[in-house]
């Protein structure tokens, strides 16, 4: 019997609102991405301390029945993992960075959900117009704010153009 691991992205259609659109999948046997993925976390990975072979290897898992119970452990798990992050295949380089990449290229609305990704990353609450403008700044290399005002006004003015159920 071949089990698979299917990852779908999805964003919604007008990027902040709207129907769920499903971008294309990455579909691979789970019992490659597991082995991949062990492969990695004991001979590829680089850490920023001294590990040791007998420190990068798994717990046993007990045996179970072919239905577990809930509370059965029934997952892998290292044997040091202060991170709490092994089970994340996108880490596993290079098993899923053609997936990743298209995923981020994908264009919701004419714009890389790379770039809808990181706008939002910096929107928060507290946020001010300034910390937005410099945020944006860093990210292209800009050393001349005289033009940020403008850009905001640009975006300002698409957005008003926009439907009030989509701005909301």
């Amino acid at each position: 019997m071949k089990y698979m691991v299917c990852v779908v992205p999805w964003y919604l259609s007008n990027a902040v609102c709207g129907k769920p659109q499903v971008a294309r999948p990455w579909v691979q046997q789970a019992k490659y991405a597991t082995k991949w993925s062990m492969f990695f976390w004991q001979f590829l990975r680089q850490t920023d301390k001294a590990t040791t072979l007998e420190s990068r290897k798994f717990k046993a898992i007990p045996p179970c029945s072919p239905y577990p119970k809930k509370s059965d452990n029934i997952s892998l798990h290292p044997v040091n993992d202060s991170g709490g992050n092994y089970g994340r295949l996108p880490r596993y380089r290079p098993i899923m960075d053609t997936f990743c990449e298209e995923a981020l290229n994908t264009e919701i609305l004419g714009i890389k959900a790379e770039s809808w990704r990181y706008f939002l990353q910096i929107q928060t609450d507290s946020v001010t117009v300034n910390d937005i403008k410099k945020k944006l700044a860093s990210k292209f290399g800009i050393t001349d704010f005289s033009d940020s005002d403008r850009v905001i006004e640009l975006i300002s003015s698409v957005l008003r153009e926009l439907p009030e159920n989509l701005v909301r």
